[in-house]
This record gives structure tokens, C-alpha cells and sequence, in this order.
């Protein structure tokens, strides 16, 4: 058994060693050109910036309850947006039942704190299928929770829960 317990340790000294060694110079590289990758990303990105307006859910139907489905009025207030040239859509505090919610362009989904979209468990509230991303594959798939495809100028923000 201690013979055992050796090679073991031994082993594991070994690879922490050749590991260690390795990683020098490569390591080094890579870590530059992923720095310097990761700073063009960051000065790429453009900060949304969207129109005086504000759409509230309450006003499309939605009740906050956490008992009613408010997945149609949410996407209502999204549409109505969108339609009126961006703004942004108030979830205010409650608890919303909702499938899957479809950004538009110049929307931004805004969470008041106290605010939380419930989503549903019920694979039905997910379609149609839509052209998304699995594990970096493109498929035909069930809607994700939060779907926007070809939008442009688009954010989600506040303090409120996606759950």
C-alpha cells in the first residue's frame, strides 16, 4: 500500500512539474494575445441608448400576481415599444408568470428590484421552435427563456430576478 501511495505522489509531483514547465513561455503568449483580444472586444461595444418612453406591463395586461400567465402582456408592452421606435419596457415589483419573452429592437426590458419573471417549467410555453445556439451548434430548438434574433440596440437591466 505506502509503494502505492509513492508512485502516486510521485507521479503527481512529475505532471506538476513537466505542467509547470510547460506553461512558460506558450502560456505567456496566449494570455497577451487573449488580453489583447478581450480590450478590441471591450472598445467594440457600442452602449445601447433608447427613447424617453416608458411602456409599462401593467398597462398591457400583465397583474404581477404570480398566479396569472403574464407572458402575453409582457410581449404586448415589448411589440407597442418596438412599434414606437424603442423605449423602455417597465416590469415593475411582483412576481410574472411567463414563457418565453421575444426582444425587438430598441427595447429595453427593465426589472424594477422586487420584480421577478417567473419561468415556466412547461416546454409548450417555449414555442414555436427558432433558429438559436445549443452548446455552440445552430439548430432549430425551443425558444430560450429571453429570445431576440436579428434585433439590434437591445438591453436587459435593473435589479429585479429572471428565475
Amino acid at each position: 500500500m505506502r509503494c502505492i501511495q509513492r508512485i502516486r505522489a510521485g507521479v503527481l509531483f512529475s505532471v506538476a512539474i513537466l505542467t509547470f514547465g510547460c506553461q512558460n513561455s506558450e502560456t505567456q503568449i496566449e494570455q497577451t494575445d487573449a488580453w489583447a483580444l478581450a480590450d478590441s472586444i471591450r472598445k467594440s461595444i457600442i452602449v445601447p441608448r433608447f427613447p424617453d418612453k416608458i411602456f409599462n406591463v401593467l398597462d398591457y395586461g400583465a397583474l404581477g400576481n404570480g398566479q396569472n400567465k403574464d407572458g402575453a402582456a409582457i410581449n404586448r408592452a415589448i411589440e407597442a415599444c418596438h412599434a414606437a421606435g424603442g423605449g423602455t419596457v417597465l416590469v415593475p415589483v411582483g412576481n410574472y408568470q411567463t414563457g418565453a419573452v421575444y426582444l425587438k429592437s430598441n427595447v429595453n426590458l427593465h426589472l424594477e428590484k422586487g420584480a421577478v419573471l417567473l419561468f415556466s417549467t412547461n416546454p409548450e410555453d417555449y414555442l414555436p421552435v427558432v433558429h438559436t445556439r445549443w452548446e455552440g451548434v445552430e439548430l432549430m430548438n425551443y425558444t430560450p427563456l429571453i429570445y431576440a434574433y436579428k434585433e439590434k440596440n437591445i438591453a436587459i437591466t435593473g435589479a429585479g430576478i429572471l428565475d
